[in-house]
């Protein structure tokens, strides 16, 4: 009597994303239907991501726009070695710690925050600003 296998098949498991992919890469110039459809499909997660591994909720969208548009000049290069939902992660990932990088050292002071005083360039700029409000 035999009994059923529990093994799985040892056939890679194909990419969701495969005939997307495909077509993307196919479509004639402007024809973007195909990777807008992989947008849609990664869109919320990628801006989740970028809010997660920056902790900047305000620049989320835009770190995320920028992903998917890198991967959108990339898609020709994609070799398929990783899924694409995994070469758009390593996009992500290495685009937010990128921006991570140029933000440290960086400090945003208010306009009108009491520490503006000390910059003189600063001053000039809120002068500028509370003589255009004024005027």
């Amino acid at each position: 009597m035999s009994r059923p296998s529990n093994e799985r098949s040892s056939s890679p498991v194909a990419d969701p994303d495969e005939e997307l992919l495909q077509e993307a890469r196919k479509a004639p110039e402007g024809d973007l239907r195909a990777f807008e459809q992989l947008v849609l499909r990664y869109q919320r997660r990628v801006v989740a991501n970028c809010r997660y591994i920056t902790r900047d909720p305000n620049n989320a969208e835009d770190l995320a726009q920028e992903v998917l548009v890198k991967a959108f000049f990339g898609l020709r290069r994609f070799a398929g070695r990783l899924s694409f939902a995994g070469w758009l992660q390593g996009i992500k990932i290495n685009h937010c710690l990128n921006h991570l990088r140029k933000q440290a050292g960086r400090s945003y002071v208010g306009i009108e925050e009491p520490e503006v005083d000390r910059f003189d360039q600063l001053c000039i700029s809120a002068r500028v600003h509370e003589a255009r409000k004024a005027g």
